[in-house]
């Protein structure tokens, strides 16, 4: 998919990095519920199950491949590009694996200036 977008945005002072350990016993089944990211996008690792991502109804436990990593679009993706492109609503479930780790990277465009979609619709015109 291709925008005839004018304008540059940079990802660079907004975007940040995050990594999640949750090591500590808990009695919690979900360890996040149910969400999309507030972000443009998001570039996640985990080292075991536990991320599970929403397909049509139903959740869907991800297996992450050696040396993989999975892109997911957030909820500034999807007003940028009019919703065309939907965000992945997503869960941690607590599978009590002390081990398991996981690393984000959330990618944010600056917003040292206006910001405008991609595609202008319905959907983002008041925004």
């Amino acid at each position: 998919m291709h925008y005839k977008y004018r304008h540059t945005v940079p990802f660079e002072k907004a975007s940040h990095l995050q990594v999640n350990s949750f090591g500590t016993p808990s009695s919690r089944e979900l360890l996040q519920t149910r969400h999309e990211d507030a972000v443009f996008m998001t570039v996640i690792w985990t080292s075991a199950p536990g991320l599970e991502c929403e397909c049509g109804r139903q959740n869907a436990s991800v297996h992450f491949a050696p040396n993989h990593v999975m892109v997911m679009a957030g909820s500034i993706m999807n007003l940028m590009t009019g919703g065309e492109i939907q965000p992945c609503y997503h869960l941690a479930r607590n599978t009590r694996d002390k081990s398991r780790k996981s690393i984000m990277y959330f990618v944010n465009p600056d917003v040292d200036k206006p910001l405008y979609p991609f595609l202008e619709n319905d959907l983002n015109a008041a925004v």
